[in-house]
């Protein structure tokens, strides 16, 4: 039995993988209702967490729960109040984070001097005061980084014009050391996220202040001192007046790959070309895959399994759920973009034009199988990968 697939798309003279599939797909979206502004995104280990603000008078803090086919779970829980006197100087920027049990959120008022954090239980029960992390500063709190190491919360915000300072807390919101100074060696701009991992902090941010900036990465040790000699060039601007704001971030470990949402300023000052862009990763940073999404501001990413949730704000906040696609197999992700010679017989070898697409330089070999895939193995080696064929 013969089996044909995508021969007149793709076939001139060679078969190419010439419109392979996407590594993330939209499958949902939906408005959230009573949210007006700046969405947080975790997972409580039931359900999916966000945190919103929503104006009434007063700007104010808000949870729901999310279940993964992104119906809200029970009713919204307010966070914040106007008995808090905080609350009077209107709560801009928040990032959230969740860890054994709590939520921390982290917040910044107008003018941008101010930063406290609060902790609420998975309900959204409140477990103590809200805390001031830095007050009266001259540094700017809002657009701050927020991560843990499963231990302590780390909370960055910006000191003009190309550091940030970093304060460290438990998680009884206890500061256990003297706030630190990043270094000059990797400078770096405000609008961002970090995470730890394995003994690091990776941070995505621009790389400078103003328009023309890049997205970066820049890599600190545990104490906070530089761990790479200089920045990483992620995704050049191509403009020259573009701003990218990576907000987003989620690790991989099963495919090995970073994905990173940043909302993407094609001007110096946000207009109607203002965007999120999707971008996807391998574990060295090599850029798999790059999306321009809808507009839209400040996107934040959840992993869980083979759905990437992100959440973002747009004349009210967004919740968006995209299929992830494929594995990057051992060594580093294959390439999809080769040309390969290829017969649509079931059980036909072929092989591919290079080698250089197969981890350690091996010969690339696929197949057509009886159960309608194309397999593709090093030639002597495992097994890379495995396609549906489109019949």
């Amino acid at each position: 039995m013969k089996r044909s697939f995508l021969l007149a798309a793709c076939v001139v003279g060679s078969i190419s993988f010439c419109h392979s599939q996407a590594i993330l797909t939209r499958m949902d979206s939906l408005k959230l209702p009573q949210a007006s502004i700046w969405g947080g995104i975790s997972h409580n280990g039931e359900n999916i967490s966000i945190t919103t603000t929503l104006f009434q008078g007063r700007a104010h803090l808000f949870l729901r729960k999310i279940d993964t086919a992104l119906r809200q779970v029970g009713s919204l829980v307010q966070l914040t109040f106007d008995a808090d006197p905080v609350t009077a100087k209107h709560i801009t920027d928040h990032k959230h984070l969740f860890l054994n049990g709590f939520h921390f959120i982290t917040f910044s008022v107008a003018g941008d001097s101010d930063l406290y954090i609060f902790k609420v239980d998975k309900n959204g029960t409140r477990m103590g005061a809200i805390v001031p992390v830095v007050e009266h500063t001259s540094d700017r709190t809002n657009d701050m980084m927020f991560t843990t190491d499963g231990t302590f919360l780390f909370v960055a915000y910006f000191r003009p014009t190309a550091q940030s300072i970093v304060h460290t807390l438990d998680q009884s919101l206890t500061q256990i050391v003297q706030p630190i100074i990043t270094s000059s060696r990797l400078p770096h701009n405000n609008l961002g996220t970090m995470l730890y991992r394995s003994g690091k902090f990776f941070m995505f941010t621009g790389d400078k202040a103003g328009p023309a900036s890049n997205l970066i990465l820049t890599v600190w040790n545990r104490d906070w001192s530089p761990a790479i000699s200089q920045p990483q060039l992620l995704i050049p601007t191509k403009t020259g007046e573009g701003l990218a704001f990576p907000t987003g971030i989620a690790l991989d470990t099963v495919r090995r790959r970073w994905y990173v949402g940043f909302h993407h300023m094609q001007n110096v000052n946000p207009d109607n070309t203002t965007h999120i862009d999707m971008a996807v990763f391998d574990e060295n940073f090599s850029l798999l895959e790059h999306q321009h999404r809808s507009p839209g501001f400040r996107p934040h990413f959840l992993l869980l399994g083979d759905s990437l949730y992100s959440v973002f704000d747009q004349g009210g906040v967004f919740l968006e759920r995209y299929r992830v696609r494929g594995s990057s197999g051992p060594g580093q992700p294959i390439s999809w973009k080769q040309y390969f010679t290829l017969s649509p017989h079931e059980g036909t070898e072929f092989v591919a034009d290079t080698a250089a697409i197969v981890p350690g330089g091996g010969v690339p070999v696929l197949n057509i199988t009886n159960d309608g895939k194309i397999v593709l193995t090093s030639a002597g080696g495992p097994q890379l990968a495995a396609f549906e064929v489109n019949s």
